[in-house]
C-alpha cells in the first residue's frame, strides 16, 4: 500500500517484534474471567478456549452457526456417530476443554444477526457477570466467496462481510459502554499478502484491522487486530497469550513462514515464486511429529493418497499426515493452500483454490481432483487415467472425471 500525503510518500513495511514470554502481571487474563469467543467452534476459536481453560479456568462463551446437539444428548450423539463425523469431534474437544477447568456455554447462532446477539449477550450477563474479554474469530473458509474476481458475486462476497464486518459492527454497538477488558480481532495474513481467490476473505479481514484502528482511538489499549497465519494449537496458545500481553500495540502480523518483508517480496516480484517453492522444499528436510489431532491417524493407501499426504507433511513439516486429518487443524492458510496447489500441480493434479476449504482431509479432496493434460505418455499410463481409476475403485459415489481417461499421444 503506497499513500501520497501532501508531500510525503509513505509505503507500508513490518516490523519484526520480539515476544518475549509473557510476564504474569501484564496478562490481561482474569482468572475465572467470562470470555466471549464468536467462532468459537471453529479450529481457532477451540484452540483459543483451551488455551484460556489451561490459564485461567474460565467461563467461555462459544458462538457458531452450526449448532450443537443440548449438551445433555453429547454421550448418545457420539455413540451414534463415528469418530470422523465433524459434530463428533467437536463435542470431544469441548469435553477436553472442560476437562481442563473450564464452564461452557454454547450458542448456535449467527453474529450479524444483532436482536440474537443482544439476547445471548443480556443473559450471559445476567448468569455469569460482567464479559470480561472479547475474541472475535467468526468468519468461514468455505462457500462461493473462495473464487477469482470475475466470478465473485455480491451474495458471495457477502459470506464473508457477514460474519466478520457486520458481526464486528454489532459487537462494538453492543458493548458501548461495558468496557471489556479487551477485543481481540482475529484477521488474516491474506491481508498483507494477498492470494488468488481470496480477494473477498482478504477485503472484509482489511476493514476489521481499519475498524479496529478507528475504535482504538476511542478506547485506548482495547482493541487488537492480528493478521492471522496458520499456525499449529502449541503455536496459536503462544502467540495469542504474547500478543495480548503487549502494550499500545493495536495491529501485528502473526508470520508463520519466517520474516514478513521478505515473504512478501518473494510474492510480488515477478519469477520469486518459484523460489518460495524451493525455499519450502528446503523447509521439508525438518519435520516435527504429528501432533494430537481429532482424527486418529490413518494411513495413505493408494498412490495419489500418498502423493498428497507426502505433499502436505512437508508443507506443514510434519513426520506424516493422514488421509482423514483436518487441513485447518494442520495449519492451513490461503497462502499455503496456494503452494500445495502449485506442488500438486508439479505432480501433474490440478484443484480448485476453494476445494482445500470445502473439502480439508484428503478423503474429502481427493474427489474434487481433475487431471492437467499430459503430454506425451507411455499408452495406459495417463495420470488421467490413474486418477480415474482409482477414485472409481475407492470412492463409489460420483467423482469430476478428467477431461479424457485415455492416453494421450504426441
Amino acid at each position: 500500500i503506497v499513500a501520497h500525503r501532501h508531500t510525503s510518500r509513505w509505503v507500508e513495511t513490518f516490523i519484526p517484534l520480539k515476544l518475549d514470554k509473557t510476564r504474569e502481571n501484564r496478562s490481561r487474563l482474569r482468572e475465572n474471567g467470562v470470555y466471549l469467543i464468536t467462532g468459537g467452534l471453529g479450529n481457532i476459536g477451540l484452540m483459543l478456549a483451551e488455551y484460556l481453560a489451561r490459564k485461567v479456568k474460565a467461563k467461555l462463551i462459544l458462538t457458531g452457526r452450526s449448532p450443537l446437539p443440548p449438551r445433555q444428548e453429547w454421550e448418545q450423539w457420539q455413540k451414534d456417530h463415528d469418530e470422523t463425523d465433524a459434530v463428533s469431534q467437536k463435542i470431544e474437544r469441548l469435553k477436553i476443554i472442560e476437562n481442563a477447568g473450564a464452564e461452557i456455554r454454547v450458542f448456535g447462532l449467527d453474529t450479524a444477526d444483532k436482536e440474537k446477539m443482544q439476547t445471548m449477550i443480556s443473559r450471559v450477563e445476567n448468569e455469569l457477570g460482567r464479559i470480561d474479554g472479547v475474541i472475535h474469530a467468526a468468519g468461514t473458509m468455505k462457500g462461493k466467496s473462495f473464487a477469482p474476481l470475475r466470478q465473485l458475486e455480491i451474495a458471495h462476497c457477502q459470506e464473508q462481510f457477514q460474519p466478520k464486518v457486520k458481526g464486528l459492527m454489532i459487537l462494538e454497538e453492543l458493548f458501548r459502554g461495558k468496557e471489556p477488558d479487551f477485543f481481540w480481532l482475529l484477521s488474516s495474513i491474506s491481508v498483507v499478502l494477498g492470494g488468488l481467490g481470496i480477494a473477498a476473505y482478504a477485503a472484509a479481514n482489511s476493514y476489521m484491522d481499519a475498524l479496529a484502528q478507528k475504535l482504538e482511538r476511542r478506547q485506548p489499549g482495547k482493541w487488537i487486530s492480528v493478521n492471522w497465519d496458520g499456525m499449529d494449537s502449541e503455536k496459536t496458545q503462544v502467540s495469542f497469550e504474547r500478543i495480548l500481553s503487549q502494550e499500545k500495540i493495536t495491529r501485528v502480523a502473526a508470520s508463520n513462514g519466517g520474516n514478513l518483508q521478505e515473504r512478501i517480496r518473494r510474492w510480488m516480484e515477478p519469477g520469486l515464486i518459484k523460489e518460495e517453492d524451493k525455499s519450502a522444499e528446503k523447509e521439508m528436510k525438518s519435520q516435527t511429529p504429528r501432533p494430537a489431532l481429532m482424527s486418529p491417524y490413518v494411513a495413505p493407501g493408494t498412490p495419489i493418497e500418498k502423493t498428497l499426504a507426502e505433499i502436505f507433511q512437508n508443507m506443514f513439516g510434519y513426520d506424516r499426515v493422514g488421509i482423514n486429518d483436518d487441513f485447518f487443524e494442520l495449519g492451513l492458510d490461503s497462502i499455503k493452500a496456494i503452494r500445495i496447489r502449485m506442488l500438486m500441480n508439479k505432480e501433474g493434479y490440478d484443484i480448485e483454490l476453494p476445494d482445500f476449504f470445502n473439502y480439508p482431509a484428503i478423503t474429502k479432496l481427493i474427489p474434487q481432483i481433475t487431471a492437467m493434460k499430459p503430454a506425451a505418455i507411455h499408452p495406459g499410463t495417463t495420470i488421467a487415467g490413474e486418477i480415474y481409476e482409482q477414485l472409481k475403485t475407492r470412492y463409489p459415489s460420483p467423482v469430476h472425471t478428467p477431461l479424457s481417461a485415455h492416453p494421450v499421444s504426441s
